[in-house]
């Protein structure tokens, strides 16, 4: 069965009502033969998809999806096992487990590269707006005393 974890913002919009969204969710979510394995909550000023998340939600929700802890438990369990009873049916399982992690893992790892770099190109994107903003505010600034010295001049030579 599929797990879906859901990741529910909370804005000034949706602040009153967020955890009947939450519970809407899970009833979609269960209804489509998922289960529902968890939520993080997410407060935020605006929804945008290039910044949903940070650093911090993304580390939480690693460790809450894809069980760090697990990771180890079940390595030195089998670790156990190998010199316990090496011929066991449960290596198997949990090999095909871990492999099932690491590779959630490093998804995850991937994802949270990736918004990481959105996230900066963001910040730089916004600091290149907020320069080109500047610079037209000082055009514009010194066009109109450049105006008002050809009309000072103009009214000293009339």
């Amino acid at each position: 069965m599929e797990k879906i974890y859901i990741i529910q913002p909370i804005t000034e919009d949706n602040a009153e009502k967020y955890r009947v969204l939450q519970e809407e969710a899970v009833s979609l979510i269960e209804s489509a033969g998922a289960a529902y394995a968890g939520t993080i909550y997410q407060n935020v000023r605006e929804i945008n998809p290039a910044t949903f998340i940070g650093e911090g939600k993304l580390r939480e929700l690693k460790e809450r999806l894809y069980g760090l802890d697990e990771i180890t438990v079940l390595t030195k369990e089998r670790h156990g096992l190998y010199r316990s009873a090496p011929d066991s049916p449960r290596i198997g399982q949990i090999t095909a487990r871990l492999k099932v992690l690491r590779k959630e893992s490093r998804m995850c790892g991937r994802i949270e590269k990736h918004s990481v770099e959105i996230g900066q190109r963001l910040a730089e994107a916004r600091a290149e707006q907020k320069k080109y903003v500047e610079n037209e505010k000082q055009k514009g600034a010194d066009k109109a005393e450049k105006r008002r010295d050809a009309l000072q001049k103009d009214g000293r030579s009339h």
